[in-house]
């Protein structure tokens, strides 16, 4: 009896512990669902913190709301199947899309929603009179990796209103009547006397007039910052290869149909030009990307990238110090450009300031080659 009541006695246990074990696993499996269900909940409510958050009132694309990315899936595959696709033009079909002069679209992770006016009076109205409205830093953001220290990502505050002297008067009718009018004559003219070189040979048939504007306003630009004698021209060279057309080539470009465009042979652009386009060019691949600095990170890496902004800031330097020579030699001499000018704001700043002039200063290099930017 002893022994059948000691072998009950530790059945008995063994049960207990099989119960206890069984309720240590529902307490346990209990737990991890409790700890899953919380995960999931986390996460959603993690999911919804970061999902777009659209400004009542204002259209915007109801699918880009609902996604992580925005509106960045649609304008990434916009610009893959859309011949000549670009930030801008995903803008331009989103507001035709909304019928709507104010669009919110929703660009980059965790930010605000981009606000995009298209009504003309509006815009003129907030950057003419309006004074609550300050400059968006998504406007430096496009040239943060070509002018990292322009005065267009400062707020207007005393900072701006202290560096934006330096080329406060560029605009003015003034300078534009006897300095950028002047170089800017010089350079239309020149691309006049390419034309009719070029109307001479076609005697009548069409061609592409395209590319000579855009050089033309090159050269403008280049001779508004630095003077008509700048020694870098792109219309010159495309004249000189039209001047030396042998009268085999004309025939040749004539036996074209009356109808059919001539194609001119260009001239070759010389590196200085060649660097201030492909540094442009860098803007419309920044341009509509989430994260700007990582991408100005990676372009400004690029062999052909480095390698231009090395020409260009050689260029700049080189004209600024130029400048810096003809003022010191003829002080209150005749400003004949942008970097002449500046160089003179440069010296009456440093006196109010009680300092030496900086005349290649990082900041004057920026204000002078964000000129450029803007081709």
């Amino acid at each position: 009896m002893g022994f059948f009541r000691g072998s009950a006695i530790s059945n008995i246990g063994l049960t207990l512990q099989d119960k206890l074990h069984d309720i240590d696993i529902q307490a346990s499996n209990t737990n991890l669902a409790l700890i899953g269900i919380a995960v999931v909940l986390i996460f959603r409510h993690l999911y919804l913190l970061i999902l777009p958050k659209p400004i009542p009132g204002i259209p915007y694309n109801a699918q880009s709301a609902r996604r992580l990315l925005g509106d960045v899936p649609a304008m990434t595959s916009h610009i893959a199947h859309t011949e000549g696709g670009t930030f801008i033009t995903y803008i331009m079909e989103a507001m035709k899309t909304l019928n709507a002069p104010l669009i919110q679209v929703f660009i980059r992770p965790l930010s605000k929603p981009l606000l995009i006016l298209a009504d003309f009076p509006e815009a003129h109205d907030i950057l003419v009179r309006r004074k609550d409205f300050d400059r968006s830093h998504t406007l430096g953001d496009l040239v943060q990796g070509l002018a990292p220290d322009h005065h267009i990502h400062l707020k207007t505050n005393a900072a701006w209103k202290a560096q934006r002297r330096l080329v406060q008067n560029l605009m003015t009718p003034s300078f534009l009547h006897n300095v950028a009018g002047p170089v800017i004559h010089q350079s239309v003219s020149r691309m006049i006397d390419l034309w009719r070189a070029k109307s001479s040979i076609a005697n009548g048939r069409p061609w592409a007039a395209g590319d000579d504007i855009n050089q033309m306003a090159l050269d403008a630009v280049m001779a508004f910052a630095f003077g008509g004698k700048f020694e870098h021209s792109a219309t010159r060279p495309a004249l000189e290869v039209i001047g030396k057309l042998d009268a085999m080539t004309v025939k040749t470009l004539q036996r074209s149909a009356p109808d059919e465009p001539l194609v001119f042979p260009k001239g070759k652009v010389d590196e200085v030009l060649q660097s201030t386009l492909d540094l442009t060019e860098t803007v419309g691949e920044v341009q509509g990307n989430p994260v700007p600095s990582l991408m100005w990170a990676y372009v400004t890496r690029k062999p052909k990238i480095r390698r231009a902004i090395q020409i260009k800031e050689a260029y700049i330097n080189k004209e600024l110090r130029d400048a810096a020579e003809r003022f010191h030699k003829s002080p209150g001499g005749a400003i004949k450009s942008a970097a002449d000018y500046m160089i003179e704001q440069e010296k009456e700043l440093a006196l109010k300031d009680g300092r030496e002039p900086n005349y290649l200063s990082r900041v004057m290099v920026d204000e002078v080659g964000k000129f450029l930017s803007a081709i």
